[in-house]
């Protein structure tokens, strides 16, 4: 797995349901503050996974996974939230 973007927290979680852990890492850039897109890997069936890029656009200097209503959220905080 490779990601272009810096992540302060890797966030692991069966997101599609297929009973594979996939990984989330939400977008954190400092210095300059530009918001930037987060990356979610994925798992695959043979073991690998497939990036995505969320159109999320954020600064995140944490965040948790939690279950709202059954659904999985993320939640994030940052240094202008």
């Amino acid at each position: 797995m490779s990601s272009d973007i810096f992540s302060k927290q890797i966030n692991v979680a069966d997101f599609d349901g297929d009973s594979r852990q996939d990984v989330l890492l939400v977008s954190h850039n400092e210095s300059p503050l530009i918001d930037k897109s987060s990356s979610v890997f994925m798992a695959l069936e043979n073991g690998g996974f497939q990036k995505t890029i969320l159109n999320d656009l954020s600064q995140a200097h944490s965040a948790q996974l939690s279950n709202w209503d059954g659904a999985k959220v993320v939640v994030t905080a940052g240094y202008l939230s």
